[in-house]
């Protein structure tokens, strides 16, 4: 019964970079894991950590309860308000295009197996001043999870 929580989140990452406006393309790094500060850019989605426990359901197959902790982190130039609406309206536009690609297709392009229905919560939004390319900038986050059960045997 191996796990299929790594190759789901894989092709969640594989899904969203094809998504018009989070491509790379466009701007966007999506991540699927956690990066160090050096990693940093200016506009980045991460799929970081995933807790996947399992659980008997039925008499052949487990269910595997995955949850994947996300952020959307966009950083702007400024220290004014100006970069503080620039960081935070970008950052809100990924978190919708996020969820609308989510939504347009539960499983992510198959990626998620049966019965295959990702969840997107997000869980506030968090405003930092930062020192961006060696002058004051403003950062953007948009906490978020990615949860589905899969059925795995």
């Amino acid at each position: 019964m191996p796990p299929t929580a790594r190759q789901a989140k894989k092709g969640i990452r594989n899904y969203l970079v094809a998504v018009t406006g989070l491509r790379p393309a466009d701007g966007v790094t999506i991540r699927s894991a956690t990066i160090a500060p050096e990693e940093f850019n200016d506009t980045l989605v991460i799929l970081g950590d995933v807790i996947a426990p399992q659980a008997q359901a039925g008499l052949a197959r487990r269910a595997e309860n995955a949850t994947v902790t996300c952020w959307v982190i966009v950083t702007k130039p400024g220290s004014d308000e100006t970069a503080i609406d620039t960081a935070g309206d970008r950052a809100d536009a990924l978190i919708a295009l996020v969820s609308n690609a989510l939504a347009a297709d539960r499983t992510a392009g198959g990626s998620v197996p049966n019965p295959g229905r990702i969840d997107l919560a997000t869980s506030g939004l968090e405003e930092t001043p930062v020192t961006w390319e060696n002058q004051a900038a403003r950062r953007a986050t948009i906490p978020f999870s990615l949860s589905w059960t899969s059925h795995i045997s």
